[in-house]
């Protein structure tokens, strides 16, 4: 009778690959495993782990087992290569001497009817498939090699008659079966001829499924050949997920574990039990500023077609080189184009800078308008661009990052496309190459800003709050266009930009990092859309209140 189920990680691969078992973030791990985990408890007495030190370390203080054990740390003793992932299944089934099921951890059990004789089989697997026909050609390799393989097998493969199994779940009764089966599998790995062709990095193309071979398709060559009875899953009524391969990184998908999670386990999502580091929940929002005063209503259009709104936080270097120029380029279309520039808490001596320049020809004639704030003082992609949004006048609104150059009468350009789709439209002027930091060159009408309460401050303050805007545009009724012209596409050539920005936040989310929060964000924003969430802010956005006018008013 099976009253244990086990869960086996190995962290070396994954952190190679800045990866957490194919999940993209730590975070979503920790939260699936939790899940898997919670759900096998209803069915199981005992719930085990083996992992290597790093993975205990990564796991075990966040969701709790009954037994942990660290022999996968062999592995890592043994030098064994890290493509070989599977590997830590096979030490836990090696070592396990009671009946069980080994559980991956993306796999949630939901529902075993109790007519089910699932806990009396004496093997399980998820389900079987055809063998790949790349198996083949790695087993034709080891014979080249001269490797050590099972021969009775080797003949085996050449027939092909039988299925492999799936092991999303694996495990059952036949304790014997399973055992030696691990041990033949680790006996494989660990000869000497062997593990020296797998350790050379020349080889990896070559046998980079063999840990599959041994473990999937020898178990399925050994069920056929001893007729072991197998209760497979895919074919009985018990109710089952299993998030297969990219599935895991599926913003719906996360989205729905996120929600389910939170649902059961709400005490999880708000903290993480020792180092009290928070779980970012992508569904949650976090509403960095409010604006305390909620009355100043937005600013009208005015008689401008066009205005690029400019919002910056301790960008000296960058803006002394594009401000005179994005300036001069558009001064022939002065009575259609406007520039609007937001410094927010600035200690890099931006404001001093902009007070020595000789603007008056700008600025005179309300070409250029200067504004600046203090009410916040960490970076926040979202409240910054919306407070400089805010100010606009134009018809269209351009975000022009301060790194930027809008090319010779480059709004110009930009009111063209919008009258050639009838204003109805989110252009987006990114040529595709991340290098050259134009991603959030976005234009949209005013009025439709309005709509859908500009960026989104409940994001954390950097990550994918361009596309949110551009999906949210999209979603009520807006085009998506994408001229790439090299002209209207420049910007200063720098790899700074992430990192600048990653300054001027919190310690917090430096310690995260861009790309954790640039996840965080994407599915926080693929939430919204999948509830037909699409104003953000409540409509009402960016700072409005303690704003100053500065340099020359019109």
């Amino acid at each position: 009778m099976i009253k244990t189920a086990v869960y086996a990680y190995w962290a070396k691969p994954f952190l190679e690959k800045d990866s957490y078992s194919n999940f993209e973030r730590k975070n979503d791990l920790l939260v699936s495993l939790r899940l898997s985990v919670e759900q096998a408890r209803k069915f199981f007495d005992k719930i085990v782990f083996y992992g290597d030190h790093e993975a205990i370390a990564q796991i075990c203080n966040v969701v709790k087992f009954d037994e942990v054990h660290d022999d996968v740390e062999e592995l890592n003793e043994k030098n064994i290569p890290s493509y070989f992932y599977s590997l830590p299944k096979v030490v836990a089934c090696e070592k396990m001497k009671e009946p069980f099921v080994l559980i991956e951890n993306d796999f949630y059990l939901w529902d075993i009817p109790k007519t089910s004789n699932f806990f009396e089989a004496p093997l399980i697997v998820e389900d079987f498939h055809e063998t790949p026909i790349e198996f083949y050609d790695e087993i034709d390799r080891m014979q080249e090699k001269e490797m050590a393989t099972r021969p009775r097998w080797y003949r085996l493969a050449k027939k092909g008659k039988f299925s492999i199994p799936q092991k999303g779940i694996y495990g059952g009764n036949d304790i014997k079966f399973i055992n030696e089966h691990a041990l033949e599998v680790m006996r494989l790995v660990d000869n000497e001829t062997n593990l020296e062709i797998f350790q050379s990095e020349e080889n990896e193309k070559l046998f980079k499924n063999t840990h599959l071979i041994y473990d999937l398709w020898y178990c399925g060559a050994k069920i056929d050949s001893t007729q072991t009875p197998v209760f497979a899953l895919r074919n009985s009524d018990i109710k089952y997920t299993h998030l297969y391969a990219d599935k895991k990184n599926d913003p719906e998908v996360s989205i729905k574990l996120y929600e389910r999670v939170r649902k059961d386990l709400p005490d999880f999502m708000k903290k993480i039990d020792a180092d009290g580091d928070g779980v970012y929940d992508p569904v949650e929002n976090y509403d960095y500023f409010i604006e305390p005063t909620s009355g100043i209503p937005n600013i009208e259009i005015g008689k401008k077609k066009l205005t690029f709104v400019m919002a910056l936080m301790n960008r000296k270097h960058q803006i002394e080189k594009t401000l005179i120029k994005n300036l001069e380029d558009n001064w022939e279309d002065r009575e259609d184009v406007e520039f609007v520039l937001m410094d927010v808490s600035s200690k890099d001596g931006f404001r001093e800078w902009l007070q020595e320049q000789n603007l008056n020809k700008y600025t005179k004639s309300g070409y250029l308008r200067c504004f600046e704030t203090d009410v916040i003082d960490t970076w926040h992609a979202s409240i910054g661009k919306n407070t400089a949004t805010h100010q606009a006048h134009g018809r269209i609104v351009v975000t022009l990052d301060c790194d930027n150059f809008t090319g010779f009468r480059g709004g110009k350009f930009v009111i063209e496309h919008f009258e050639k789709n009838d204003y109805n439209c989110v252009m987006h002027q990114f040529d595709w190459n991340p290098k050259n930091g134009n991603f959030g060159r976005i234009a949209i009408t005013k009025n439709k800003f309005d709509e859908i309460g500009g960026y989104d401050q409940s994001l954390l303050p950097m990550g994918y709050q361009d596309w949110d805007i551009i999906k949210r545009a999209e979603a009520t009724g807006c085009k998506y266009i994408n001229p790439v012209d090299a002209e209207y596409n420049q910007a200063i050539t720098n790899e700074g930009g992430k990192e600048l920005s990653m300054a001027n936040t919190i310690d917090a989310h430096k310690k995260m990092g861009w790309t954790e929060m640039n996840r965080i964000n994407k599915l926080k924003c693929h939430h919204n859309l999948y509830r037909k969430k699409y104003i953000a802010n409540n409509g009402y956005y960016g700072i409005r209140a303690n704003i100053r006018r500065i340099l020359d008013e019109e």
